[in-house]
C-alpha cells in the first residue's frame, strides 16, 4: 500500500520494525555457528549425503543456508520499515511465512534430526 503512516501508528510501526531487527541480529551469531559446524561446503559434492556414521552434512548446510535466507530478508522487512518507511502488508506476509516454513526446517534438522542421528 501507497498509504504512508503517521502519528501513533508509525510509532508502533518504527518499535515492531526495530525489534525485528534486534531479535534477527541476536538469531545471527547461532545462524553462522550452524552455517560453519556443518562444514557443508567444505565436503565434497558426492559425500554431502552422509552415510550410517555421520549425519548428512548437506542437510546441515542446507539448514544454516534457510536460516541466513530468513535473517537476510528479515533485515530487508525491518530496515525497509525503518530507513525507507516501507510498509507493505503482502511482503511482510512472505516474510512471515518464509520465517515460518524455513524455521521449522531449522528446528527439525538441528533440535530433532541431528542430535537424533548422533545419540549414540
Amino acid at each position: 500500500s501507497d498509504m504512508k503512516h503517521s502519528g501513533p501508528a508509525k510509532i508502533e510501526l518504527s518499535k515492531a520494525a526495530a525489534l525485528v531487527v534486534i531479535s534477527t541480529a541476536f538469531v545471527l551469531p547461532e545462524a553462522i555457528q550452524v552455517w560453519v559446524s556443518s562444514n557443508g561446503v567444505n565436503v565434497p559434492t558426492n559425500q554431502l549425503a552422509g552415510d550410517s556414521e555421520t549425519f548428512p552434512p548437506g542437510v546441515l548446510l542446507a539448514s544454516g543456508a534457510a536460516e541466513m535466507f530468513v535473517i537476510l530478508v528479515s533485515f530487508a522487512v525491518g530496515f525497509g520499515s525503518l530507513l525507507f518507511d516501507f510498509n507493505d502488508a503482502n511482503v511482510t506476509l512472505v516474510a512471515a511465512v518464509n520465517a515460518f516454513v524455513c524455521g521449522w526446517f531449522v528446528f527439525i534438522v538441528n533440535t530433532i534430526a541431528s542430535p537424533v542421528f548422533n545419540f549414540r
